[in-house]
């Protein structure tokens, strides 16, 4: 998912299934701008990571990004999800520009 343009934040939609107690998945931002990805449920923040700027996030895609050990996150929650549940990921404060992608919900 790509978040975001030069101007203005970005969102997306992710629905976890029922049961999911961790979330993990890789994310980098664009180069020379380092971004903050912001994670809501009903319009509460659950959760804020702040994402390094890569080298290989520019231009259009395809994108030739090097991806690292330091670009894998990983987010628990408190409990297990009753139901399937919607949770808005949007790019904050800092660069406008983020992409997220390899979600897996354990």
């Amino acid at each position: 998912l790509k978040l975001g343009t030069s101007k203005k934040y970005g969102e997306a939609l992710i629905t976890l299934p029922a049961g999911t107690t961790k979330v993990s998945y890789h994310a980098v931002a664009w180069k020379g701008y380092p971004s903050t990805l912001e994670f809501s449920v009903g319009g509460e923040i659950i959760g804020t990571q702040e994402v390094a700027a890569n080298d290989g996030a520019t231009g259009s895609s395809p994108y030739t990004i090097t991806v690292s050990d330091s670009d894998l996150y990983t987010f628990i929650l408190p409990s297990a999800l009753d139901a399937d549940t919607d949770v808005t990921v949007k790019t904050v404060e800092t660069g406008y520009r983020a992409i997220l992608f390899g979600v897996v919900a354990e």
